[in-house]
């Protein structure tokens, strides 16, 4: 298997995820889409008929659609006794706790609390596309959290996993998919790390 190039990077890396979530979509449901500004996601869960509620910590997600709510908050203080039967969290819980880089407060446990929160959102039978960076465990402040076996395993307990995939970045133009273990191997960075896709029922 060739391994990374000298200067990794990220490019493209939406492309992946949100094919990903795209095609774990369902139609005609209740959508949560956290951290959607900057996505596509929630204009792709609208044309599938669903209702969407859109989440951002920043002010965002200019959508006109008469099935599409914004609200402006921290996630981990959104409010609500709505459940969902599909919820987004692509390259967003990574974030969460982390000060520094979007007007998130400084939490060393904020992604573990916000998978909770998910959960405790989730209708009987929903599901959620999560994607995470993946590697060997670090966390590089202010950008993210790189999720290795030991932080995945307490990252998940309140899940099952239905469908997973792990990708990485063979030079500057090819992504590879690729198996667990080789993805824990890699030393990810603020620059690079492998890309963890995950379609998650409750437990």
């Amino acid at each position: 298997m060739q391994r990374l190039s000298n200067d990794p990077d990220l490019k493209d890396d939406r492309q992946i995820e949100w094919c990903f979530c795209g095609n774990n979509t369902p139609t005609g449901k209740k959508v949560l889409d956290i951290g959607c500004n900057m996505s596509i996601l929630s204009t792709y869960a609208l044309n599938r008929n669903n209702t969407v509620t859109g989440i951002d910590i920043e002010q965002g997600q200019k959508i006109d659609h008469k099935n599409f709510t914004f609200i402006q908050t921290d996630f981990l203080k959104y409010k609500t006794k709505e459940k969902f039967d599909f919820i987004y969290a692509c390259s967003t819980v990574e974030h969460i706790g982390l000060s520094g880089r979007y007007s998130n407060e400084e939490d060393e446990d904020g992604d573990l609390k916000a998978m909770k929160k998910i959960r405790s959102l989730l209708a009987p039978f929903g599901r959620v596309a999560l994607t995470i960076p993946v590697g060997t465990d670090k966390i590089v402040k202010p950008v993210h959290r790189i999720y290795g076996n030991k932080r995945i395993e307490a990252l998940l307990e309140d899940f099952r996993v239905d469908k997973s995939e792990a990708w990485h970045k063979m030079d500057g133009y090819h992504w590879q998919r690729v198996g667990g273990e080789y993805t824990s191997e890699i030393e990810g960075s603020e620059k690079y790390y492998c890309l963890g896709l995950f379609l998650l029922e409750g437990k």
